[in-house]
């Protein structure tokens, strides 16, 4: 991922960058409603009722600021991490990946097989790689 807007003040999820699986996005790119951050999102299944892991920021997103958000998934490690500004932001483990098959999908999630969480605001220079690639931020 590269570089994300949002223009309003948040009331609810907002997705930026996702990958569909048939019901559930694989993982996302987004701004939590919960806990009022950024966070990388993987899921643990494709259903409904999966189990959300998450590495978010340290604190709330500034309204109409250009932000860099990398989310890095290292499977041989187990651990998915959220960079922002090219500073590692959070870190956690999570070991049950799964592959999805949908498309990748940038201004929005994927939630019970629709479309949903549009992002409100702006997206710049997506970037997508298979595989961890070095230092994130590197690629500001």
């Amino acid at each position: 991922m590269r570089w994300v807007q949002l223009n309003t003040t948040p009331t609810t999820a907002y997705v930026a960058v996702s990958q569909s699986g048939a019901q559930k996005s694989n993982f996302e790119l987004q701004y939590q409603k919960e806990t009022g951050q950024y966070c990388f999102s993987l899921y643990d299944r494709d259903s409904g009722g999966a189990g959300r892991f998450s590495a978010c920021a340290g604190g709330p997103p500034t309204m109409g600021a250009w932000t860099h958000l990398a989310g890095v998934y290292d499977a041989v490690a187990g651990r998915m991490s959220l960079y922002v500004n090219g500073a590692l932001a959070s870190s956690t483990s999570f070991t049950a990946p799964w592959n999805a098959t949908g498309p990748l999908a940038i201004g929005r999630g994927w939630h019970n097989g629709a479309a949903a969480a549009y992002w409100p605001g702006l997206i710049d220079e997506v970037r997508v790689y298979q595989g961890v690639v070095g230092d994130p931020s590197t690629l500001m």
